[in-house]
């Protein structure tokens, strides 16, 4: 609940949004994680934690195939990122 309250009054920082939404990644609250990520990524595409916290949802949700088309469509926007690269290579 705090970084719910700090992130609806602080929107600028990401650090409180970013929190909040891992605090309901734990709830297995995964649309509103969704919703709230891909409008994220589409602001700042360069922002890997988003990306990184997409690719959670969907595994946690066995949504593989998906899976990898966010590992890759995040990589075409930060080319050269270990971390989404090794998504792609996992397939």
């Amino acid at each position: 609940m705090l970084f719910k309250n700090q992130s609806e009054r602080e929107p600028e920082n990401e650090i409180y949004q970013f929190e909040y939404l891992k605090c309901l990644q734990h709830g297995q609250r995964f649309a509103e994680i969704e919703e709230v990520a891909w409008d994220e990524v589409a602001i700042s595409p360069h922002t890997i934690e988003y990306w990184e916290l997409l690719i959670n949802v969907y595994l946690e949700q066995d949504r593989f195939d998906e899976t990898i088309h966010i590992a890759n469509l995040g990589l075409s926007k930060n080319p050269n990122n270990q971390t989404l690269e090794s998504w792609c290579l996992f397939r």
